[in-house]
């Protein structure tokens, strides 16, 4: 991309650190001792080398300094480049070379160790006093001057993209002014391509235009789409603002290399109280965990069978209900004892509850040992587990419970409607197909669009980037921001 020309040239090929070029012929004998590369050259037959630029070249290529390539073939620096034209020459000591800060030394690609059994090295500042990174630049013209049209989406987008009124004011929303060239685009994006074009020297510059009306109706619910599709028709080069790339857009035009990248993020109400009768009475059963109630209910049951069991009342209960069976003209006695034990199991199990939901334990002198051993067991679990509960209820019954949805997986769940742009539809679509998607229609396929249908409670979130002049609270999926 860029040269300079040999303004000083060393006349003895050589420099005063000791990078110079390779001395008595030692460039003519390597290139000599290639067999595979050895060739005649016409019409002087002299000894010569096969090399990139030709099919035979003398060998004293790259002894002194001079410019070989253009001198031996200059078609081939009309396509290599002007560095072409720059003088050089093989060097005979690298590492002098790479260690002076004023010379510059690259290996040769031609002749190498890996295929001719040794390596070359040469430079250009050996032969050119100004350092090899200090030169007059001249940079390659691209695209020659051309004259590219660009304009922007038809919605503006402070402080991406935007016009002003007649009193200086931003305007948020396009207006007849739109297609006023008079009246100049301003915004980063503007500013941006300007400074491209400073840069580029003259190699392009810009012509700011306006959108087509036409091609608003073709996609009425995105400008930015319709901005794309002015540049597939040919009546724009460039359309110049934070136009997401998406399947439908790359498959009209093609895009620069992202300056960006836009989260996609769920805006969702902010987070309220919850202060239902649901709500409120599932705080008594907050301070234990789903898994410590069930251990607490299953020692409840253990103990209520093993008291009735070690007390014997079950068998004077069974006794008893069979004999008013017979008496009634009954005998069924396996159904009978499945209602017996039924029975008996039912009034165990509420009395110990009772017992442990009153904190107390059943008192009975005339209990056996093993009755009181179990009542004394049950005591102490119950002790602990009252004393636990009482300590935790407080701390749960003042804390609120919030109304919180906080990835779009839970919004799915819920069956909750999400607001979004049309332009990203298929992409939505694709990675989230069990949400119901609420896409703005024509005339509102905008920010401003989704806030309105937001208003409207048409969805509970809305997918878009974070924005503060909401009261909402922006959420993306598994982080809360």
């Amino acid at each position: 991309q860029y040269w300079r020309s040999p303004t000083t040239m060393s006349t003895d090929n050589k420099t005063d650190d000791g990078c110079r070029c390779m001395e008595d012929g030692g460039s003519i004998e390597i290139l000599g001792s290639l067999p595979e590369r050895s060739c005649t050259t016409h019409p002087d037959g002299e000894p010569g080398v096969r090399l990139h630029i030709t099919d035979c070249i003398p060998l004293t290529y790259g002894s002194t300094c001079a410019p070989h390539d253009a001198t031996h073939n200059p078609s081939y620096c009309q396509e290599a480049g002007i560095n072409c034209y720059r003088p050089w020459c093989y060097v005979g000591d690298r590492d002098a070379c790479m260690a002076s800060s004023d010379q510059r030394v690259y290996r040769s690609s031609y002749v190498t160790d890996a295929k001719d059994g040794i390596d070359l090295f040469w430079s250009y500042t050996v032969c050119d006093s100004l350092e090899d990174w200090d030169h007059t630049s001249v940079k390659k013209q691209t695209l020659g001057g051309a004259t590219i049209l660009a304009t922007t989406p038809q919605a503006y987008f402070p402080p991406y993209h935007y016009k002003r009124n007649e009193l200086g004011e931003v305007l948020s929303k396009p207006g007849e002014e739109y297609w006023n060239k008079t009246i100049p685009f301003e915004g980063a994006m503007v500013d941006y391509l300007d400074q491209l074009q400073t840069l580029a020297a003259g190699d392009f510059n810009v012509e700011w235009t306006f959108g087509s009306k036409a091609s608003k109706l073709i996609h009425p619910s995105s400008a930015y789409t319709a901005s794309v599709q002015d540049v597939q028709d040919g009546l724009i080069d460039m359309a110049v603002g934070p136009i997401w790339m998406t399947g439908e857009r790359l498959t009209i035009s093609s895009y620069t290399v992202p300056l960006f990248y836009s989260p996609t993020v769920m805006i969702v109400p902010a987070p309220g109280v919850d202060d239902s009768l649901r709500a409120q009475t599932s705080k008594v059963f907050a301070p234990f965990e789903m898994g410590v109630w069930l251990m607490i209910g299953l020692i409840i049951f253990l103990t209520a069978m093993l008291t009735t069991w070690f007390s014997g009342e079950s068998d004077r209960r069974v006794q008893t209900a069979r004999r008013n069976s017979r008496t009634r003209g009954r005998d069924e006695p396996k159904r009978l004892n499945y209602a017996i034990w039924g029975r008996l199991g039912l009034d165990s199990c509420l009395r110990t509850g009772t017992y442990f939901t009153s904190a107390g334990i059943e008192q009975d002198d005339g209990a056996s040992l093993p009755t009181k051993l179990l009542l004394f067991g049950f005591g102490l679990f119950t002790l602990v587990v009252i004393s636990a509960y009482v300590a935790n209820l407080a701390a749960f019954l003042t804390q609120n419970n919030y109304k919180y949805v906080g990835t779009i997986d839970d919004a799915t769940k819920q069956g909750w409607k999400v607001c979004a742009l049309p332009a990203t539809k298929e992409e939505l679509e694709v990675a989230w197909p069990d949400t119901k998607f609420v896409f703005s229609g024509a005339g509102a396929g905008s920010y401003h669009g989704l806030i309105e249908e937001w208003d409207a409670n048409k969805c509970k979130g809305m997918f878009r980037l974070c924005a503060g002049k909401i009261n909402v609270s922006c959420v993306v999926p598994n982080l809360f921001i």
